[in-house]
């Protein structure tokens, strides 16, 4: 590759790609413009310290393997450098893996790969994507398939992929829809499914998630007063959004009801309506990063969302991680043997679960809840927020290797108090009455301890024998649309007469964030 003078050479190490860079230049910006997967939950902002990589002179690069790591957004390109990136861990890659349900049987009958019989439903969501292969005259799962959303390089918020497609969302629209594609793809061929047998795909995610994905610039859904640029169609060619033709059908993008409640909060709402039956009065909250909360009453559905952040599905938590293998997802205070007290030290010790049961590499969010639940409970951590005297200056050590820092603490404080809040604005706003029932949608509500969720202050005072999960509403609602598309009037009557709050806008949402910040 002929470089010119005055630009500087990036090798990556392990082969022979050279990159380019100017002088001065952002080592993180330079790797992922140029396609290189580097993980920066923080957007590039030195706080997660994920991004890490090995740095050295090119003529090092058969040491590099044991030079110290470095964070790539802090390190600004002055020189020719070999750079090695880690390869990234599996929660980086996959998130769910591959399960088929009926799909043996499916092949074996008459209706299989009949032109038409098939649809995908997508969720698109801020830091996880499910994808599911359905049967349309049944609405049965055939399959399906949940993956990390490439886009979290990019920042783990939602906030950073905005402000990274404010002015143009090419390039996170590309990442986007080629991963989704591919995952289509790969998903056709392990079902051994024809594309003409698809005869529909329904997409529902947050307003920015739809946006970007139809690349559409975000620049309304940045600034005030967040009114949202651009209306979406009903429906598009696969190839209008996908530019390839690995299918060949109609694609319905779920309609958002403004810049904060999008269309999987829609999608939510029709599957409740449709499968869940609800009770007279009733609460969703989808508790994912962007947690979006709705309350229906008396034929009235007030709905808003709250910018809590990654930090309920591992992101900006030093030891935290998505709900994969390694992952621990349950923490109990141990049973001590009384006979062994005298050998303990101070600090508690703990009972974990960790999924796939494998060794722990970090705490997904139903792990952190209960760990928070556990050191209050045990005096560890006081109802301010701060370790008790006890712990030690390095934090609490949950397993091998892993331990919470205080900073952790605090990230989980913001993002309880800005859910918990949300929910006592839309509580206020119908009378103070709390609802009948308090549905839970997102990634990690199959594993959420209702106790210790309430005991750390994430979910309203609502008895516990009335909390229901609803495991992912949005891809059961995408689903549902997928075989009955008549029910795209309904999440557009939603659309039109249901009540969307913003929380900036409400005169006591600080007093209230302030108020919820303590446990």
């Amino acid at each position: 590759m002929k470089v010119a003078d005055d630009t500087i050479k990036i090798k990556i190490a392990g082969g022979d790609r050279v990159i380019e860079a100017s002088q001065g230049a952002n080592l993180l910006t330079c790797l992922q413009e140029n396609g290189i997967p580097v993980a920066a939950d923080c957007g590039g902002r030195g706080q997660c310290g994920k991004c890490l990589v090995r740095v050295a002179p090119i003529a090092d690069e058969g040491v590099i393997a044991g030079i110290p790591l470095r964070l790539a957004c802090t390190y600004r390109v002055t020189k020719d450098i070999c750079v090695l990136v880690p390869e990234p861990r599996e929660d980086d890659i996959v998130v769910t893996g591959f399960s088929l349900k009926d799909i043996a049987s499916y092949l074996g009958s008459k209706d299989s790969n009949k032109d038409g019989n098939l649809g995908v439903a997508v969720d698109v969501g801020t830091t996880t994507i499910f994808v599911k292969l359905i049967d349309l005259t049944d609405g049965r799962e055939l399959a399906s398939k949940g993956f990390s959303n490439p886009q979290r390089a990019f920042g783990a918020d939602v906030i950073s992929r905005i402000e990274k497609s404010k002015d143009d969302a090419g390039e996170l629209s590309k990442i986007i829809t080629e991963k989704i594609d591919s995952e289509i793809a790969d998903l056709l061929a392990e079902t051994v499914t024809s594309k003409t047998s698809v005869k529909r795909i329904v997409i529902s995610g947050n307003t920015a998630m739809t946006y970007i994905l139809l690349g559409l610039r975000c620049a309304s859904l940045a600034d005030a007063p967040f009114v949202p640029e651009y209306e979406i169609g009903d429906k598009y060619n696969y190839a209008e959004i996908f530019k390839t033709d690995t299918l060949d059908c109609e694609c319905i993008v779920v309609p958002f009801a403004s810049s904060f409640i999008g269309g999987d909060v829609l999608s939510g709402l029709v599957y409740i309506d449709e499968v869940v039956c609800p009770v007279g009065e009733f609460m969703l909250m989808d508790l994912g990063t962007n947690g979006e909360i709705v309350y229906s009453a008396e034929g009235k559905t007030m709905m808003t969302s709250a910018a809590a952040g990654p930090a309920l599905e591992g992101g900006y938590i030093s030891c935290g991680m998505s709900a994969v293998p390694g992952a621990i997802y349950s923490v109990a205070r141990a049973k001590v043997d009384c006979r062994a007290s005298l050998a303990m030290t101070t600090e508690e010790r703990f009972a974990v679960e960790v999924i796939g049961s494998v060794k722990a590499e970090g705490l997904c969010g139903s792990g952190i809840i209960d760990l928070m639940a556990c050191l209050l409970r045990g005096g560890s951590l006081t109802k301010g927020g701060s370790f008790a005297s006890s712990v030690s200056s390095n934090g609490v050590s949950v397993s091998e290797d892993i331990r919470l820092l205080q900073e952790d603490v605090r990230e989980f404080q913001l993002a309880k108090s800005a859910i918990r809040s949300g929910a006592e604005i839309l509580i206020r706003e119908n009378d103070g009455k709390l609802p009948e029932r308090l549905y839970i949608s997102g990634g990690f509500g199959l594993n959420l301890n209702i106790d210790n969720a309430q005991t750390v202050g994430l979910l309203p005072e609502v008895s516990k024998e009335n909390i229901v999960f609803i495991g992912n509403s949005s891809i059961e609602g995408a689903a549902l649309i997928c075989q009955k598309p008549e029910l795209l009037e309904r999440v557009k009557e939603i659309a039109k007469d249901g009540i969307s709050l913003n929380l900036a806008e409400q005169e006591d949402f600080e007093d209230k964030f302030v108020e919820n910040i303590t446990f």
